[in-house]
């Protein structure tokens, strides 16, 4: 696993641009045909400020769930994407629907809802009449926000421009912002993959990096390595002027807790108290299953650990056929 530590302040805000790209998985199959569009929705969050977070919606949509029309000598397809942020003092109940017929949230009873909608992303998708659509290939997009702290409802709505056909996502997110003192980490956002790249230009890069997200969370098939991102706050200075030193770890977990890969400690250095990882693991050999991937950083001045961990699944066939 080579993890690779990047020492820029992260309280800077990040870019964000309109635009998509494609990530192409192994597996053949003919054109999409006429039908609901399937796709997969994560988020993280990761510092803003003491009162807020940085809120990354990352997006994967199957092109093979898509209508693709003639245009020309080529099959086009076209979608949009529609994300609401909606307050949620409870966190109990949802308070809210997306009504396909009004276009619009509304509400499940007579409450008044606090409706922020984030940018609308529209997607085209072309290929020649001699390709063919992978059922693993997807449309990869990402949108973001500053959210304060609370509960929220988050509400995606994927719609098929050509077919009119439309797939709503709908989940709970609890805003839990950063301190500035005490270590903590970020959310792991989990990538197809991590580049470097020499400047940051697209809604994709990071720090110098550029992550295309999987928010589907599934690896194995076409994708035998899973790339992480994962910030790290509040470390304590260990020498002057400003030397912070930590050690990481990391370790897989099957479905029944049984650890299946553990990770040496990694100690590292930064001229920072805000840093963050990027590293990168084979999971090739693991079993079709449910798993989850825990990481722990130690502070090696105050002794302080944190622990972050996301879930993810291994699959030799993709869940969408």
């Amino acid at each position: 696993m080579n993890f690779i530590l990047n020492k820029k302040n992260l309280l800077n805000q990040r870019k964000i641009w309109q635009i998509f790209f494609l990530i192409l998985f192994i597996a053949l199959t003919g054109h999409a045909q006429t039908r609901t569009p399937k796709f997969c929705v994560d988020i993280s969050q990761f510092r803003f400020n003491d009162k807020a977070v940085y809120l990354e919606i990352y997006y994967n949509i199957s092109r093979n769930s898509l209508t693709f029309q003639q245009h020309n000598s080529a099959m086009k397809s076209y979608c949009q994407i529609l994300t609401f942020v909606v307050e949620n003092s409870t966190f109990e109940d949802s308070l809210c629907h997306y009504d396909k017929e009004k276009e619009k949230i509304v509400p499940n009873d007579k409450r008044k809802l606090r409706v922020t909608p984030l940018d609308t992303l529209f997607l085209e998708d072309e290929i020649s009449e001699s390709d063919s659509i992978m059922a693993f290939d997807k449309l990869v997009e990402q949108n973001s926000a500053k959210i304060r702290e609370g509960y929220y409802e988050l509400i995606v709505v994927l719609k098929d421009l050509v077919s009119k056909q439309i797939a709503i996502v709908q989940r709970s997110v609890e805003a839990r912002p950063f301190s500035a003192e005490g270590l903590q980490l970020s959310d792991i956002e989990l990538a197809y993959s991590i580049a470097k790249i020499k400047t940051d230009s697209t809604k994709f890069d990071k720090w110098g990096y550029r992550i295309f997200p999987s928010s589907c969370l599934e690896f194995g098939s076409g994708f035998p390595k899973i790339y992480i991102h994962c910030e790290i706050y509040g470390l304590t200075c260990i020498r002057k002027p400003s030397v912070y030193s930590f050690d990481i770890h990391y370790l897989i977990r099957n479905s029944s807790g049984k650890i299946v890969k553990k990770e040496s400690s990694w100690n590292m250095e930064s001229d920072s108290k805000y840093v963050f990882v990027n590293g990168n693991f084979e999971v090739n050999d693991l079993p079709p299953g449910i798993y989850r991937l825990e990481l722990e950083v130690e502070d090696n001045k105050s002794g302080k650990k944190a622990r972050a961990s996301k879930a993810f699944y291994i699959a030799q066939n993709s869940a969408w056929e």
